[in-house]
């Protein structure tokens, strides 16, 4: 019956792409995916993710981070925005679908081998507001495409009483309750994010990282603000 049910759902109720609204059968129409695809930079620091016209930026030459690379769908300037910011600001989960395909055209190729998959935890607030964690929905994704396992326990965050506070910039710490050293020695960790946007923050959690004897450690992310931190 759900077999049945699955198959007629799509004649009675046909999907129109989330870009262009063009009524078809995929969330995102080949026309606009082949206008992301020649919008998309094809050359970004592999470290900070910013476009860039060597493989690692000047800035990135000078601050040494302790991330060793960042993968990003798309820039502040790509018809994407909006449905990543109806999902990240507004709960709106129907944009979800085409964030995922748009994700699995351009980026799953680029996808690094990890051993580990974490999302970057939140404010309780921000997803509570929203009506779910971004990060474990993009995480869980990820983890059935690459079949690759991820723990959301072992980063928290804590934004009382700390100077990033201030600048409503979380600060994020190992959770020593889910803290096994033994699990993490030479694992190759991604660290996934709807938006990046401080890299002295994120350069601060993979060096706490590697100081309990992870080997690698990368950040994926949806977007990512265009201002850069130096270290």
């Amino acid at each position: 019956m759900l077999r049945v049910l699955n198959q007629i759902i799509p004649l009675l109720f046909p999907n129109c792409c989330a870009l262009c609204q063009l009524r078809q059968k995929h969330v995102i129409c080949s026309s606009c995916i082949s206008q992301l695809r020649n919008q998309s930079v094809h050359m970004r620091c592999l470290i900070c993710g910013t476009p860039n016209q060597t493989w690692v930026c000047k800035s990135c030459q000078y601050a040494k981070w302790s991330f060793d690379q960042s993968l990003v769908l798309c820039d502040e300037s790509s018809r994407l925005i909006p449905l990543i910011k109806g999902s990240d600001e507004y709960g709106q989960i129907k944009y979800l679908p085409a964030i995922f395909f748009a994700w699995h055209i351009l980026n799953f190729r680029k996808m690094p081998p990890v051993d580990l998959l974490i999302p970057l935890p939140e404010l309780f607030a921000k997803s509570k507001k929203r009506g779910f964690w971004f990060a474990l929905i993009l995480v869980k994704k990820w983890s059935r495409l690459t079949r690759t396992p991820y723990n959301k326990d072992l980063i928290g965050v804590n934004a009382i009483g700390t100077k990033y506070s201030e600048m409503n910039m979380p600060l994020y710490y190992l959770d020593s309750r889910n803290l096994n050293t033994h699990l993490l020695q030479n694992k190759r960790i991604a660290i996934v994010m709807p938006l990046m946007q401080s890299e002295h923050v994120l350069h601060i959690l993979a060096s706490h990282l590697k100081n309990h004897g992870v080997r690698w450690v990368a950040y994926w992310s949806l977007t990512r603000k265009p201002k850069k931190d130096h270290y």
